[in-house]
């Protein structure tokens, strides 16, 4: 897991086809619009 400004990326686990906002659920984040768009933003690397 990658955690960045408080987020907790599990994209690996939950797959790239799952929402962003259905992980923030079970997080208990804000929604967020798109992991892409995350991936963008913070420049998150694949492992």
């Amino acid at each position: 897991m990658i955690e960045k400004q408080g987020f907790v990326f599990v994209s690996q686990a939950v797959g790239t086809k799952t929402k962003a906002e259905d992980v923030a659920k079970f997080d208990g984040f804000e929604q967020i619009e798109s992991i892409e768009k995350l991936q963008r933003e913070f420049e998150i690397k694949d492992y």
